[in-house]
């Protein structure tokens, strides 16, 4: 790897052993999380109607991994507890926060629509969660958005953790930079 490294003018970084098992260990948690986000999707025939008729295709879907946290305290660390995740691997990986008496955790997203976030590599490393309120979509957009902003936010992003990097992550870039490559250019808006 150093000959490989020095010939092609890589640095190559130690990486503490520990330090390396604990991040995979995150990468699996959140790949899990994500697993369970889009089974959940599956289970609820409302919200993939809401998904459809926001023009959100089924291979749109299928490509992201969009799922569904229900409106549950511990959904997901029951579920991912019983895969063998333990509740602190869990609030590392920023999906679950712990009480503010310190003695229980309870799931970071709930009631929202999940879109993973990948690293360049293809590997979920957070997630985006917009609110799931169809109750509201008989108002305007403007009325919805002012009552959502009332009560909970509408998006809410996984913190900055041990493998996620807000500021340098770019979402879907791991589905476009072939085409970046390919194309040699590449357009970004927010």
């Amino acid at each position: 790897l150093r000959m490989l490294a020095q010939r092609t003018g890589v640095v190559l970084k130690r990486e503490d052993p520990i330090l390396r098992s604990e991040k995979n260990r995150l990468y699996d948690t959140c790949e899990y999380a994500a697993k369970i986000f889009k089974k959940n999707l599956e289970l609820n025939p409302a919200v993939k109607n809401y998904l459809k008729k926001r023009g959100v295709m089924d291979s749109t879907v299928r490509d992201f991994q969009i799922g569904f946290a229900p409106a549950s305290w511990d959904f997901l660390i029951k579920n991912l507890s019983a895969r063998g995740f333990k509740k602190e691997e869990i609030e590392r990986t920023g999906l679950a926060i712990k009480s503010e008496d310190r003695s229980s955790w309870y799931d970071r997203f709930r009631n929202r629509i999940m879109f993973p976030i990948n690293d360049a590599s293809g590997r979920v490393i957070g997630f985006g969660g917009r609110i799931f309120a169809p109750e509201a979509r008989a108002q305007t957009n403007a009325d919805k958005d002012a009552d959502l902003r009332g009560s909970e936010a509408k998006y809410i992003n996984s913190p900055q953790t041990a493998i996620y990097d807000k500021s340098a992550v770019l979402y879907g870039f791991d589905k476009a930079k072939q085409e970046i490559r390919t194309k040699n250019k590449v357009v970004v808006v927010e």
